[in-house]
């Protein structure tokens, strides 16, 4: 193996591939502005984006009485979701969704796996308890971890398995949580949920807990009480916990603002990954005698500033109910915190991703603004490169040489793992 020349600068550029140039914002079925004619109706929405969306959204998911496929975007194909399950959770980078999946024989059991739709795989993680679960799993994406609620006792305490997302493989020790509202952030480092539901309203705000050890290493202060079983869920665009989708709190759990809230629905709140613009709709539903409107608010957090609509005037909404959802489609976020570090001869890097890159493209110069070599990372650990060494959470990679005659970078293509954490040979 060759050695780059003393002297010669390593110049790395990250590049996410993006889905989508802007943000495209959707309320219910339809399409609205997203900056100019903010919150205009734009029209109606494709079938294949109302559903789910996996492997850096060209995949979708489609769940109804009478169809169950995950369906190729692109090409058109389809392939039918396994029998006798239900999904759980999805992979935003990958082609595959996690499903709980039930035996009738010779009695009921139930079993959490891994579907993958390009090779049609099925792949189990976890056993779990049968009767009485529900909204048991998430994925932790950069870690590619899963963690599984596998049994909830009489007393509302939930045991949660924590292991890895291909092989089922234990990754710690069990989590116990007190709530059915929680969540965990992309590394798989930490798990927020809620104190236990029938503690005092005074004691009742998020948690954070290391799930290393299983132990509480932060909690919210008691002037910021939660609802009863509250909504929780970690933004990694905002490096904020959100919970109820109108309270904000920062990793150690201090609060950094809230949204009001107006009429009988819940909020809705959505982050773009790629702008990270804050987009919330509030209001809805009705009294006997006249009804709240729908608003949609987007927030710049780099400056504060906002821009709201009432989405009863622009979509036409009325009635008693609340409109369907809100979803916010944009391309994935430039990556976070790169870290390099050189050991002899490799250079191991290390960086966040947000939103659902399908894949990086690593470009390397001998020089600063010189590409000699790029390098193609698929979030996947099938079919690695025969020089790629693959640890748990790194890839060594002794493919790129330098030739000692001209000194040229070889191109050369290596397999990694969505922990977004690589290491070149040089």
């Amino acid at each position: 193996m060759s050695r780059l020349v003393p002297g010669l600068a390593l110049a790395l550029l990250i590049a996410s591939s993006p889905t989508f140039a802007q943000d495209g914002v959707i309320v219910g079925r339809r399409f609205v502005g997203a900056t100019r004619q903010f919150g205009a109706d734009l029209g109606p929405v494709p079938d294949d984006l109302t559903w789910p969306l996996i492997g850096g959204g060209r995949f979708a998911v489609r769940e109804t009485a009478d169809r169950r496929d995950i369906l190729d975007r692109r090409t058109g194909a389809t392939v039918a979701l396994p029998a006798n399950s239900v999904v759980i959770a999805l992979d935003p980078v990958r082609p595959r969704v996690f499903v709980l999946q039930y035996s009738h024989a010779p009695v009921l059991t139930a079993v959490v796996a891994v579907f993958d739709a390009a090779t049609g795989a099925v792949t189990p993680l976890a056993a779990v308890d049968p009767t009485g679960l529900r909204d048991i799993a998430r994925y932790a994406v950069d870690a590619d971890t899963l963690f599984v609620v596998t049994s909830r006792a009489a007393t509302e305490a939930r045991t949660i398995a924590v292991v890895d997302a291909t092989t089922g493989v234990s990754r710690g020790p069990d989590v116990v949580i007190h709530s059915s509202g929680w969540d965990v952030t992309p590394d798989g480092a930490d798990l927020f949920t809620a104190t236990w539901a029938d503690a005092p309203e005074a004691l009742r705000g998020p948690v954070r807990i290391d799930v290393a050890t299983g132990q509480i290493i932060a909690m919210s202060p008691a002037a910021a009480p939660l609802d009863f079983q509250p909504n929780v869920r970690w933004h990694p665009e905002l490096e904020a916990l959100v919970a109820d989708d109108s309270r904000a709190f920062d990793r150690q759990l201090r609060p950094l603002g809230a949204i009001g809230r107006s009429g009988f629905c819940m909020p809705v709140l959505q982050v773009s990954s790629h702008t990270r613009r804050i987009y919330v709709k509030t209001g809805g539903g009705s009294t006997t005698y006249a009804r709240f409107p729908e608003w949609l608010t987007a927030i710049d957090p780099s400056t504060g500033r906002w821009t709201s609509v009432n989405l009863d005037v622009t979509l036409g909404l009325g009635g008693s109910g609340c409109s369907s959802g809100l979803t916010v489609l944009s391309a994935p976020g430039a990556p976070r915190n790169l870290r390099a570090g050189v050991t002899g001869h490799d250079v191991a890097l290390q960086w966040e991703s947000i939103g659902a890159a399908s894949h990086f493209v690593l470009d390397v110069g001998l020089a600063p603004g010189r590409t000699d070599a790029s390098v193609f990372l698929a979030p996947t650990r099938t079919r690695p490169s025969p020089t790629c060494r693959q640890a748990p959470t790194t890839c060594t990679c002794a493919a790129a040489t330098s030739s000692a005659a001209d000194g040229r970078l070889k191109r050369f293509r290596s397999s990694s793992r969505s922990s977004s954490q690589h290491a070149l040979g040089a």
